[in-house]
């Protein structure tokens, strides 16, 4: 999937490589992405809030989502299985001012039917404070109903449409 946004933080106005970079392809729920945009915005350093992987974790397990059973320090699925976001190595392509090889950086993606192409995904490089990672997490595991006007065709039997009058 090709990368539709990218964010970025610089810390010194003079930097040519930026401090940290998050990918975003299409179809990312844009309540997640404003909600990281948010938390970007009430951030006094961008490059401050590494609490920890713990942090992302305990964010979506907090709404119900499930570690998983062989990696539970860097993985979690949503309850339907249609979900994920895992602490990975990152891929050549996630940019980061941390030149060292072997990284790992936070991805996260929806697969409503197993084996089909991925319906999105989003990487943040290693540098991403884990609380702005956190924001867009929790988010992303909200239980709270969103507007949609079509549902997409993977997501059959998976979402359902609540009318209101």
């Amino acid at each position: 999937m090709p990368v539709v946004w990218q964010l970025s933080a610089r810390t010194r106005a003079d930097s040519a490589m930026a401090e940290w970079n998050a990918y975003f392809t299409a179809g990312v729920p844009y309540e997640a992405l404003v909600d990281l945009l948010a938390a970007i915005g009430t951030r006094e350093a961008p490059d401050a809030g590494f609490e920890g992987p713990e942090k992302v974790l305990k964010a979506l397990t907090a709404q119900g989502w499930i570690r998983d059973v062989d990696r539970p320090h860097t993985t979690v699925t949503d309850p339907g299985f249609s979900a994920s976001v895992s602490l990975e190595v990152l891929s050549s392509l996630v940019q980061d001012a941390d030149p060292r090889p072997g990284l790992v950086g936070w991805q996260a993606w929806a697969e409503p039917v197993f084996g089909a192409p991925y319906q999105w995904c989003a990487s943040f490089s290693a540098s991403v404070p884990h609380a702005l990672v956190a924001a867009f997490a929790s988010s992303l595991a909200s239980t709270v109903p969103v507007s949609r006007r079509t549902l997409p065709e993977c997501a059959g039997g998976r979402l359902r449409i609540v009318r209101r009058s």
